[in-house]
């Protein structure tokens, strides 16, 4: 039989990167009975306490997240930012979510943690070269969940994305030059 899953309620969600889909992720996961952890690189413990969400350094994040979800911005300080030793802070039977970009993840430590048990495994829209290919460290390995980076691909996102595309151009036309889009 295979194993059962876990119960979110109860659980802890470890967020890096509180912005706007962090910190929305952070609250459906608290509506879900989880206690939630944020790391941000800039202050914004003001908003995570007003939100309910513990703010955290980026080692306590890993150290103590049931779950650690990646919601960071790439930049040359992020690349890696997840990397073997920030990965040996995990528990043991937790799992790493990575929805935002490729590049914060040693791809080839992940596989490593993954492989000696250090974590159960990870869930990732996103990988750091694509397409995702066989010679991928992470390729093969049972317990990491690779998805084509369409985790928002749903017919009302698409709706919605072409309704924002028409309205930016619109502003556009009238000389707003600040898009926006919410998906």
């Amino acid at each position: 039989m295979p194993a059962l899953p876990h119960r979110l309620s109860g659980l802890t969600l470890a967020i890096a990167g509180y912005g706007h889909i962090g910190r929305r992720t952070a609250l459906k996961a608290k509506a879900m009975g989880m206690t939630v952890l944020a790391y941000n690189r800039s202050d914004k413990s003001k908003q995570m306490q007003e939100d309910g969400v513990i703010p955290v350094t980026l080692e306590e994040a890993f150290i103590n997240g049931d779950l650690v979800s990646l919601h960071l911005a790439a930049s040359p300080d992020t690349r890696h930012i997840v990397d073997a030793r920030v990965l040996s802070l995990m528990k043991k039977g937790s799992y790493l979510i990575n929805t935002s970009r490729g590049s914060l993840l040693d791809e080839k430590a992940l596989a490593g943690a993954v492989k000696k048990g250090t974590i159960a495994g990870a869930l990732l829209d996103v990988v750091e070269n694509e397409p995702f290919t066989a010679e991928s460290p992470l390729y093969g390995v049972p317990q990491i969940i690779v998805t084509p980076h369409i985790s928002y691909a749903t017919e009302e996102s698409f709706v919605k994305l072409k309704q924002e595309a028409a309205e930016n151009l619109v502003a556009l036309m009238k000389g707003d030059r600040r898009g926006r889009l919410t998906m």
